[in-house]
């Protein structure tokens, strides 16, 4: 991490400091487990006399410890400079019995005892080796002369600067905080929150606030959050929205995006939001946790560390300033991986991520008159009430403006005529007005950020040219503009801020020059610049030139498909929309509208950003109709396979909350009904999934942004306002569909149908709608009497949803359950084999989220059905013919159970073949012949093994013949004839998984499963996993035996076609591993075996595909461990043999195989555990070449990462081998944290010290 901290920085902290980081500890340690932070003291004073704490935690439930706190009750005692033994054991007495025949024990240690507790001495000293353990010993020697018995203490333990550092650099907040305040470390762009309030648009002015509610929570969880909350919704003031955020940040998400124009005061808000300290026991909004950044000064660099933060899996909050949309969505999915608890906040003008899960998003509005006259106030309190009404005038609502209005008048309040006498005095001051340079500064309003220097200069090169000048001459004008604030820089680039007085600006530029002159600068510029003049004339799209400007260029700048079906020509017509859409959308319906549906699956390359102007075109009631029949074809000729792409908008637009629309339902179903009636079937299905939403009940949401258009109030969505109203859409959808359903002739009857079906269960809560519904029904069970979807949507609300409606409505609806169910035995066996086996449920009893509840009901009511039926095979025929017909989740279980219970099961299996045809789904027809001699072969094993012949003999199943096998139960004569399967290439190898199960061990002769796995073994890469697969799953749980599958075993796990497989899955060498265990588990692993398992291995870096070594890699050293376990010389010996014969690409891929894993250098390589009696030897002959060789993988510390304590064999080797520092410069790229900090030298000067 970059601004990780290590041991020589914490040696370098006075006391006050340390104190201080121990607060800073403790704070984070409490926040990262959920424990109050009440929890946890640290005095201020660097001393506490005679008590012997300087801090302590103590807590009840949640954990009994945690990474860094010992115990729920433990006492932390900071020392000055370097310890001793004899001092700490001083320490543990009162100091006016220290020396005396009977001393005391101090009362921190005395309450420690008594609570069973920890003590933790912190110091910024190194302590390593023998001299912890001795000072530890010193410390119980210290109780136990008080009489008291440090047995009673749950632990004792020292923290130096080593163990320190490693504490701190799991919490990032805290090592910033630790960088910044030594100031030695580059941070590259992040502040600690003390830094980020020294910013003079922070710490200059007082933040103002009063009960302007102008601050707005929205996005998907929102929705949800309104079930509990209604008014979560609505405008909040900044005390609400504070609550409304550190409530989101503590139980629903993890991220939050702040939305709203530059200027608005976003980032202020932030900063105050955190500035805010509030009594909460676990503030997710706490300064001490702040990791703030402005994200062009980090750009490439933030998402690894983002992710590095919140693997910590230590509370930090990652503020990151003028974040882009799609930044912040991956930041977003970092936050939220298992384990963290980072937070995130970003600050940008606007988003598309109000559909994320998990995001909150919050849009300030303009401030009031009011709030404004408190800013100008703040910034000068010699403003006149004429002056102030100008900046209000001038402001419109941003506070940066009002600041920057206010400030203008800094030295003097005369009072000024107009605002446009308020914008010459903020633009120049003092300073006499030069005519040239404002030219420059009113055409740069023109655009968004410029590039001003080095590569990106030749943006303001273009506008200079078209004014005449030279870049220079220009860039000096502009300059003196960055000293009054007016121009923002930002590295290279430059922009006219705050919005309304670059707005003022360019609107005087507009009225100062003759009408066609803005749309000469437009055509004089490159593609790039015109995206940014057009970007900013959004927020004057209130000016009639604009207005004029946008309706002259549009044909002129896309003239064809060809222009818009690019990503300029895209990019343009989406910004063109803020300008005049009306215009834009009649452009873009002359371009496009006319085109076929196969001519606009075509329309590829503009696609994307010609969705996205027409997301806003629809979201216009005026446009509403002529964008959405565009956005109906485009769907119908999809070609983006995200949520958002034209499909998803629109049938979006139909659901009915967040439509993304304000047309009303009348006006969205003329679209509709049309596209219905559409003679392409493509149109049609579109329109039909848009039924399907119509009929949603929850779960609304949509991205954000497309309801902004210009610089216009932001547009609001249709929604409805009568509980008639929302029982009106649902009967347009339903109507629609029921008489597509009822036209068996339309190719979408099936899919209208299921549509209904699919949501009945959350129709069924409308009591208003139920006497329609069950009409409908009644219409639509007549048109397919089979149809079983109304009884199982109404089962699942009686089990899920019964319990929120009266109980008269209940008995009602569970009596109308029984008129549905079907009659028919065999009508009622399909019914219950419709749904997966756990779909359908007692209708009597009601789903308990704690209890126990059955998951057998489908089970046990088609046994019973079957049990009550007659036992001729040709009674279920029929039911037979509407399973090949309808295939279910169930039916097997059905089929199974039939066969298991009529007379002569072969009946059934012969109806089946002759019903195939050749339009028959081969897997379909297998499925069912394997569950009848599944049942057969239950019922009587002769019957099976006759069903099992007949299906056999038929060809066209052929490939299903081992599962036949299997269904039939295995024994010997059928295992030989699965070897013949895989011999004669009837089935693939991978079939086999069918028959490898570990009672075939007991069924079947080892010597087959032996030549069945010898025969998968001839089949290339294939048969060789096939067996690896065979073999996990035979022996799965069970170890092999002598003699019992011991050669096939060792021969598949060094099949060098294991290294062939095109793609590997997760289990693959997971499986291989797994394996090659139980021969170690087993004492099977020989001399020779264990040569060839070596050399297997090390055949990996010759493999063409490195991702085969990568998909290997950690099983491969998991096994080398063993080998060195049992083999160390052997190992040692081909290792060295084999690094002697490689060159090139394979030495380094085999040395990359004996390393540490990725990203953990400082963890052991895999020869750490060969022994010192062979490697030091081997050293000694030529040390100097040698030694850095073995620093490369020897174990550093111990196995506790939290510890950070030197490893005992580590320590030993430096001391009896190391001579001089420069030995262990090979460490340092190893050494991430807990090292020494300097030279060797440092460490012996302590360890002589304090010997």
């Amino acid at each position: 991490m970059i601004f990780e901290t290590n041991a020589n920085q914490i040696e370098r902290l006075d006391q006050s400091q340390l104190v201080d980081l121990l607060r800073r500890l403790i704070q984070a340690e409490l926040n990262k487990n959920s424990i109050p932070l009440r929890c946890g003291t640290a005095p201020a004073q660097i001393t506490i006399a005679d008590g012997g704490d300087d801090a302590r935690v103590s807590w009840s439930g949640g954990p009994n410890e945690t990474d860094w706190l010992p115990s729920r009750f433990t006492i932390f005692q900071s020392k000055k400079g370097a310890t001793s033994p004899a001092g700490l054991k001083a320490e543990t007495q009162t100091k006016s019995s220290q020396g005396t025949d009977a001393p005391l024990l101090n009362e921190a240690l005395e309450k420690a005892i008594s609570q069973s507790g920890a003590y933790v001495v912190v110091t910024s000293t190194p302590v390593v080796g023998t001299n912890l353990d001795r000072r530890i010993k010193a410390i119980r020697e210290g109780v136990s002369d008080t009489g008291n018995d440090p047995t009673l203490l749950s632990s004792i333990q020292i923290y130096d600067c080593n163990r320190l550092a490693a504490w701190t650099n799991t919490h990032p907040s805290v090592a910033l905080w630790l960088n910044a305040l030594l100031r030695d470390v580059h941070l590259s762009g992040f502040q600690t929150f003390e830094d980020w309030g020294r910013a003079p648009e922070i710490s200059e002015i007082e933040y103002q606030q009063n009960d302007d509610t102008r601050f707005v929570a929205k996005g998907r969880e929102i929705q949800t959050w309104k079930n509990e909350d209604a008014s979560i919704s609505q405008e909040k003031s900044f005390d609400e929205i504070r609550e409304v955020i550190s409530t989101f940040l503590t139980a629903r998400g993890n991220a939050v995006r702040i939305i709203g124009p530059s200027g608005f005061g976003k980032t202020r808000l932030v900063h105050q939001l955190i500035a805010s300290q509030v009594a909460l026991p676990q503030d997710v909004l706490s300064e001490n946790q702040i990791i703030y950044c402005l994200y062009a000064d980090v750009k490439d660099r933030l998402p690894n560390i983002a992710r590095e933060i919140a693997d910590t899996g230590s509370r930090a909050l990652l503020v990151v300033d003028d974040c882009p949309d799609q930044v912040h969505t991956k930041l977003s999915d970092t936050v939220h991986r298992d384990g963290s608890h980072c937070h995130l906040i970003t600050i940008g003008v606007e988003t598309k991520a109000q559909g994320m899960r998990r995001n909150l998003i919050v849009e300030l509005n303009a401030a009031s008159n009011e709030l404004i006259d408190h800013i100008a106030e703040a910034t000068n309190k010699q403003v006149s009430e004429k002056n102030a009404s100008l900046i209000r005038d001038l402001s419109q609502g941003f506070p940066r403006m009002a600041v920057l209005a206010s400030r203008a008048l800094e030295g003097g309040d005369e009072e000024l005529s107009s605002v446009e006498t308020l914008i010459s005095r903020i633009v120049w001051g003092e300073h006499e007005i030069d005519q040239s340079a404002f030219e420059s500064l009113q055409v740069l309003s023109l655009f968004t950020i410029v590039g001003m220097e080095n590569h990106v200069a030749k943006e303001l090169e273009e506008v200079a040219n078209y004014c005449g000048k030279t870049a220079r001459q220009m860039y000096k004008e502009l300059q003196r503009f960055a000293e009054r604030g007016v121009l923002f820089r930002q590295g290279d680039y430059g922009e006219v801020q705050p919005l309304p007085l670059a707005m003022r600006l360019s609107n005087q530029w507009l009225e100062s020059n003759p009408a066609g002159t803005l749309e000469d600068l437009f055509r004089s510029l490159s593609e790039e610049m015109k995206l940014k003049m057009v970007g900013r004339l959004r927020w004057m799209s209130w000016s009639e030139k604009v207005l004029r400007f946008g309706r002259a260029l549009l044909s002129e700048a896309l003239p064809d498909e060809a222009a818009l079906d690019s990503e300029f020509g895209s990019k343009l017509l989406d910004r063109f929309v803020h300008l005049a859409p009306d215009a834009t959308m009649e452009h873009l319906g002359r371009l496009l509208s006319g085109k076929s549906i196969d001519e606009l699956v075509a329309f590829d390359t503009g696609r994307r950003y010609a969705i996205w102007a027409l997301e806003k075109l629809v979201f216009r009631r005026e446009t509403f109709d002529a964008a959405a029949r565009l956005l109906l074809k485009l769907g119908a000729a999809e070609n983006e396979d995200w949520s958002n792409n034209a499909s998803g908008q629109f049938t979006g637009l139909y659901q009915l909350y967040l439509s993304g629309t304000e047309a009303t339902p009348e006006e969205k179903l003329v679209v509709l009904d049309d596209g219905l009636a559409d003679a392409n079937e493509r149109v049609r299905k579109l329109s039909i999934d848009a039924l399907n939403r119509m009929l949603e009940t929850g779960h609304f949401s949509r991205t954000g942004g497309s309801e902004h258009i210009g610089a216009r109030e932001a547009l609001q969505d249709w929604q409805p306002t009568t509980y008639g109203e929302i029982l009106n859409y649902y009967r347009a959808a339903l109507s629609r569909l029921e008489q597509i359903a009822l036209d068996t002739n339309d190719p979408n009857h099936r899919t209208a149908l299921n549509t209904i079906g699919s949501h009945l269960r959350s129709l069924f809560s409308n009591v208003n709608l139920l006497d329609e519904i069950q009409a409908m029904i009644v219409r639509l069970r007549e048109a397919y009497p089979g149809w079983h979807q109304a009884a199982l949507g109404l089962n699942n609300w009686l089990y899920f949803d019964r319990n929120d409606a009266d109980e008269a409505y209940q008995q009602r609806l569970r009596e109308y359950y029984d008129e549905l169910l079907p009659t028919d035995p065999l009508e009622q066996i399909h019914y219950y084999s419709s749904g997966w086996a756990t779909d359908i449920h007692d209708p009597d009893v009601s789903y308990d989220r704690e209890g126990d509840n059955d998951h057998h009901y489908t089970e046990n009511k088609i046994y019973a059905l079957v049990v009550e039926a007659p036992n001729e095979a040709q009674y279920f025929l029929p039911l037979l013919d509407r399973f090949l017909e309808e295939p279910t989740n169930s039916g097997w279980i059905a089929v199974v159970r039939i066969a298991r219970h009529v007379n002569e099961p072969l009946n059934l299996l012969r109806h089946l073949l002759e019903s195939m045809t050749p339009d028959s789904e081969i897997a379909v027809v297998s499925n069912l012949v394997r569950n009848v001699i599944s049942g057969a072969a239950q019922a009587d094993r002769n019957k099976g093994l006759e069903c099992l012949e007949l299906a056999l003999g038929c060809q066209s199943l052929s490939t299903s013949s081992i599962e036949f096998l299997a269904s039939a139960g295995l024994d010997d004569a059928l295992m030989q004839r699965a070897i013949e399967f895989v011999q004669n290439d009837t089935v693939e190898p991978h079939q086999v998984s069918v028959i490898a199960f570990n009672d075939v061990l007991q069924t079947v002769d080892q010597g087959l499963i032996e030549l069945m796995v010898s025969t998968l073994l001839d089949k290339q890469a294939n048969g060789a996993w096939a067996a690896i697969g065979f073999l996990a799953h035979v022996l799965y749980r069970i170890a092999p035996k002598e003699r019992r599958l011991l050669q096939s075993l060792k021969a598949s796990v060094i099949n060098p076609s294991l290294f062939d497989k095109p793609r590997y899955s997760n289990m693959d060498w997971y499986h291989w591993c797994d394996l090659v265990e139980k021969l170690f588990e087993g004492g099977h692993v020989d001399d020779l075996f264990s040569l060839e398992l070596v050399d297997f291995i090390i055949s990996v870096t010759s493999v063409q595909e490195y991702n085969v070594q990568l998909s290997f890699d950690d099983y491969a050293q998991k096994i080398l461990q063993q080998l060195i376990a049992t083999s160390p010389g052997l190992v040692w010996e081909k290792y060295h043999e084999a690094r002697t014969a490689l060159k090139g690409r394979a030495l380094y891929r085999f040395l990359r195989l004996f390393e540490a894993r990725v990203g953990e250098p400082s963890a052991p390589g895999v020869l750490n555990d060969i022994p010192a009696k062979i490697y030091v030897p081997w050293m000694l002959e030529e040390k100097e070449e040698r030694m850095p060789f073995i620093l490369d993988w020897l174990q550093l510390f111990a196995e506790e990462k939290k510890d950070r304590q030197w490893n005992a064999k580590f320590v030993s080797f430096v001391d009896a081998h190391v001579d001089r520092p420069e030995r262990l410069d090979t460490l340092r790229s190893r050494l991430t944290t807990g090292m020494w900090c300097g030279s060797f030298a440092s460490k012996l000067v302590f360890r002589l010290v304090n010997s």
